[in-house]
């Protein structure tokens, strides 16, 4: 009873861990003098990309003064804004990897009650 406690415990820990590599990430990308600017997301294409904060007094209108792409996200016309890139709902990268760690949070739920 002690080592399946011992288990439990650390399988926790591990998907606290892998929870934390799941966070979301801020990129911040500005619009200098008017002109596009262009700022590089690694993994871009499989993420969800949004706006989350203007910071320029210019808007900021998808499609017009910001946009994305598989490759990052670009601004322009003075647009200032961080952007937020949200890995855990994507196809490839994020996706799979978080439905899994929330199937196993699932299974260890299981397994706790049953042993109660």
């Amino acid at each position: 009873m002690r080592s399946l406690n011992s288990i439990l415990v650390i399988s926790l820990a591990l998907i606290v861990g892998a929870q934390n590599l799941l966070a979301d990430e801020y990129v911040k990308c500005e619009s200098t003098n008017d002109n596009r600017t262009y700022c590089n997301i690694s993994g871009a294409r499989d993420a969800n990309i949004s706006l989350d904060r203007q910071l320029s007094k210019s808007s900021c209108r998808e499609g017009f003064s910001w946009g994305r792409d598989d490759r990052g996200v670009w601004v322009d016309n003075g647009c200032r804004a961080e952007f937020r890139v949200d890995r855990r709902y994507g196809g490839g990268y994020g996706g799979d990897r978080y439905r899994e760690v929330e199937l196993e949070r699932e299974r260890l739920r299981l397994e706790r009650e049953r042993l109660d």
